[in-house]
């Protein structure tokens, strides 16, 4: 009965270990590394058709997690080179899509997408923790950004 027992348990560990993994793996092409832009004429493109479920910020890695209507979508985070004169100062930013995507009638945002984008272009000073903060479209939230090398 023991032996019976230990090979069902050994069992349900391999499957398990096998479900990780392929996991893991079908979502390793939804994750995007970018760069930043400064750009007013692309900053004028309609904001992507996504919806943001969180965003990180660590040193100068911004990274959003987002879904949308294709499995597919490429975005790209713009900023503004005007500059809201406050202390700390804002810098208004947007995601726009870089691929053209054919959504041929899709509206359930269910594919999930990675961008880990590096922001230090959008800094307003290139000074070791000079702050910022990002007001990006779709967000609630500013974020600040300390400037590092």
């Amino acid at each position: 009965m023991k032996f019976i027992n230990l090979f069902f348990y050994s069992l349900f560990l391999v499957a398990c270990a096998n479900t990780k993994q392929t996991f893991s793996n079908s979502n390793e092409n939804m994750i995007q590394n970018s760069i930043a832009i400064l750009d007013d004429a692309l900053y004028q493109k309609p904001q992507a058709a996504i919806e943001i479920d969180s965003i990180a910020l660590v040193g100068n890695v911004l990274t959003i997690n987002y879904r949308s209507c294709n499995p597919n979508t490429e975005i790209q985070l713009i900023g503004s080179t005007a500059i809201a004169k406050s202390f700390p100062p804002i810098r208004r930013c947007k995601l726009i899509e870089t691929k053209a995507t054919n959504n041929k009638g899709q509206s359930i945002l269910n594919f999930p997408h990675q961008l880990q984008c590096n922001i230090q272009i959008l800094s307003t000073k290139r000074s070791i923790d000079a702050p910022t903060y990002l007001e990006i479209e779709g967000w609630s939230e500013k974020i600040l950004y300390l400037y590092t090398d």
